[in-house]
């Protein structure tokens, strides 16, 4: 369990994505482009709040490597699609597989 009254690191917020942004409904567009948004209105090097990598093509592979060296997590998403909400899948069509996670954490999603 991560205690943090010691922690000796400064927290990061690792931002995947941008559904909303002034109003405006965003899930529509396909997803490089609301990253691209995303990256456009977050401060340019912040050590605090963060875009992730993006690793393109590759993906199975990139998700066993990922597993292989018990990485907590993976986000994968097609580029071109736009935002729907549904249960994730591997590109095989089964559920996907999560990584055991080893200590408590949170995906939130909003930025103000």
């Amino acid at each position: 369990m991560l205690d943090v009254r010691h922690r000796t690191r400064t927290p990061a917020y690792v931002a995947f994505d941008l559904l909303w942004l002034d109003g405006a409904d965003l899930r529509p567009m396909a997803l490089g482009e609301r990253r691209r948004v995303l990256q456009s209105i977050l401060p340019e090097g912040s050590p605090i709040i963060s875009v992730p990598v993006s690793v393109t093509g590759r993906g199975c592979e990139f998700f066993e490597l990922m597993c292989a060296h018990d990485l907590e997590g993976i986000v994968a998403k097609r580029l071109a699609d736009p935002y729907e909400p549904r249960a994730a899948t591997h590109p095989s069509g089964r559920p996907a597989r999560r990584s055991p996670v080893t200590q408590s954490s949170r995906t939130s999603g909003a930025i103000k």
